[in-house]
């Protein structure tokens, strides 16, 4: 029989404090640490977050529908994000790991919805995925330093906000409830806080983009000890001696 995790179990706890302790101990290290692995253990963490969210297409794919199966949820689509930024660390994919990874998918870690416990399939699914999207985050801004520059903020909330306008544009077509722009789900979750459809949506981008302020501030002084990257100037050369009565040849 399925068991839904109950917050605040024991089990709950021992879950949520493995990650922690995962998290904390691998930044740490890329920190402290800092060598040729960091490099291997990014791009290994890219293929695991991606095996690990195609292989639920798997075990799933007799019951898959494109009015719920589909890989366009934030924590969904934010694991490719995430595999993304590890494997190539392009900026702009980094800050969306970032903003997206902590303020969205702890909150899924937070209040989880996993009826299926220790040792299923679908609970290492369910951690490996958000907490492995966590991880990245916290790796590539704490652990290698690439922190997000001074914009990040205006960028990720407008590309957020697109995404639900689009994703609102596959709903009307799919019959679907993506996002949970066309209902909220059917058991609790922080939407019910933000008052009734359609008010929490907006009510959802509102605190959204707080919390995406609240995620910025302590960026400022690692921003300080970390020059904005731009133009490398050239590598000026002393010019060679020359004898006097000579010119250099030009």
């Amino acid at each position: 029989m399925w068991r839904k995790l109950r917050v605040f179990s024991a089990e709950y706890f021992i879950s949520l404090g493995a990650v922690v302790v995962v998290c904390a101990a691998l930044v740490a290290a890329a920190r402290l640490r800092p060598g040729g692995w960091t490099g291997p253990f990014a791009r290994a963490l890219a293929v695991l977050l991606v095996v690990n969210q195609v292989s639920w297409y798997m075990v799933e794919r007799n019951s898959l529908s494109v009015q719920w199966s589909l890989p366009l949820g934030l924590c969904e689509i934010g694991t490719f994000v995430a595999a993304a930024a590890l494997w190539w660390r392009q900026p702009l994919l980094v800050e969306l790991t970032y903003f997206w990874g902590l303020g969205g998918t702890i909150q899924a870690l937070l209040t989880p919805e996993l009826f299926n416990l220790f040792p299923s399939y679908f609970y290492f699914h369910f951690y490996v995925d958000h907490g492995g999207i966590v991880l990245a985050a916290l790796y590539l801004v704490g652990g290698l330093g690439l922190v997000p520059k001074r914009g990040a903020v205006v960028r990720v909330a407008a590309i957020t906000i697109c995404y639900l306008v689009a994703i609102a544009g596959v709903n009307r077509i799919t019959g679907g409830n993506y996002l949970f722009l066309v209902h909220p789900p059917p058991t609790f979750s922080l939407l019910n806080l933000l008052g009734p459809w359609p008010w929490y949506i907006g009510s959802m981008i509102l605190l959204g983009i707080a919390v995406l302020f609240i995620l910025d501030l302590h960026l400022r002084a690692a921003r300080s000890r970390t020059p904005e990257s731009g133009p490398v100037p050239p590598i000026s050369r002393p010019m060679p001696a020359v004898p006097r009565g000579r010119r250099p040849v030009a």
